[in-house]
């Protein structure tokens, strides 16, 4: 059975789409931050193209027995905006479909924050402390620590 992504953006999906196999793992590419569905009425949602579109491809607009996937998953960026797609996200499907969550199908694909690296190793950490045991427990290979790669990560990378 395939699992979709919902991503924010056309690099997120480009990167997904390169790794992942498109029959498998569709990539649903968001354009630009979806709408704030806090307090709005589900007329308004029907409106919204992003929201409409969305639905169209689960096949949720007439409620959850239609739904055409077991797993999906919200894969954003591991910054800030990307933390607020996310909430987004999960705001619409808390508000309109709450089964989707009840039931386990929506996922949250965590992403790390930074990229370790020397010539022989590679660490991927999710959280500053990660980043400097990282730093210190990675063997100093050919070149000081003040010469590694340390770097934000932007795209998605396995874990």
């Amino acid at each position: 059975m395939s699992t979709p992504f919902i991503v924010a953006g056309d690099s997120a999906a480009g990167s997904l789409t390169a790794t992942g196999d498109v029959q498998t793992q569709p990539v649903f590419a968001l354009k630009g931050k979806p709408l704030d569905t806090c307090g709005l009425t589900e007329k308004v949602i029907c409106e919204n193209e992003e929201f409409h579109l969305l639905q169209a491809a689960l096949n949720i607009e007439d409620g959850l027995d239609g739904l055409r996937y077991n797993q999906i998953v919200i894969a954003t960026d591991a910054d800030v905006d990307g933390m607020h797609i996310r909430l987004l996200l999960l705001s619409f499907f808390l508000q309109f479909f709450p089964d989707v969550i009840r039931n386990n199908h929506l996922f949250i694909l965590q992403t790390p924050l930074f990229r370790v690296r020397n010539k022989k190793s590679t660490r991927y950490c999710y959280s500053e402390q990660e980043k400097q045991a990282a730093i210190t427990v990675l063997p100093m290979q050919l070149r000081p620590v003040s010469q590694w790669d340390v770097s934000h990560v932007r795209e998605l990378h396995p874990a």
